[in-house]
């Protein structure tokens, strides 16, 4: 039978999915990761709003990363930078367009890397630092300023790709993913 594709994303199984990335970006954000200095932290907070971003939509990892980002701040206290938040949400929206739309015909290892690296490069790397750099570095250049930060902006979403790969490995998570999607077969 062929493969037909319905719209999900404000199905009462998809808000509570984005409800359960929300709150597992927060926890793996602002309190597992490992902050190093004042503006670089290593770990695995962008995995459940790229994650969604591929499997859900651009627009549900967009709207998750933008919740997660403005609560996890408000909940430990630190002051929220509209720049950061927009880098989050670019780096959601764009890993979903990429992936969903841009490198479909690509192996899916291939597809992942292509997809999340440049969105991350764009969100992440670019604005988020910008961001940062006027909050927390004027006085250094902007771009010794993004290079001081891509060793741990590549560990971080090189990661987040490898888990993803990992996570799409197992057939069950596969079928409950392509069902969460509207996929029938």
């Amino acid at each position: 039978m062929k493969n037909t594709k319905k719209s999900t994303l404000f199905t009462p199984k998809a808000i509570a999915v984005m409800g359960l990335c929300t709150a597992m970006t927060i926890v793996l954000d602002k309190f597992v990761a490992f902050p190093i200095g004042n503006s670089i932290r290593v770990g695995l907070g962008a995995l459940p709003v790229i994650f969604a971003a591929i499997y859900l939509s651009p627009i549900a990892g967009a709207v998750i990363a933008c919740v997660a980002d403005i609560l996890g701040c408000l909940i430990v206290g630190y002051s929220i930078n509209p720049l950061i938040t927009l880098g989050f949400v670019l780096t959601a929206f764009l890993s979903g367009v990429f992936y969903n739309c841009v490198f479909t015909k690509v192996p899916l290892t291939l597809r992942l890397f292509l997809s999340i690296i440049p969105a991350a490069a764009v969100g992440s790397a670019l604005v988020t630092s910008f961001g940062l750099w006027l909050y927390y570095a004027q006085g250094t250049p902007f771009l010794l300023y993004v290079l001081s930060r891509l060793p741990s902006f590549a560990f971080n979403y090189i990661s987040i790709a490898v888990v993803i790969r990992l996570i799409v490995l197992n057939k069950g998570a596969r079928a409950f993913f392509g069902r969460l999607r509207g996929e029938t077969k």
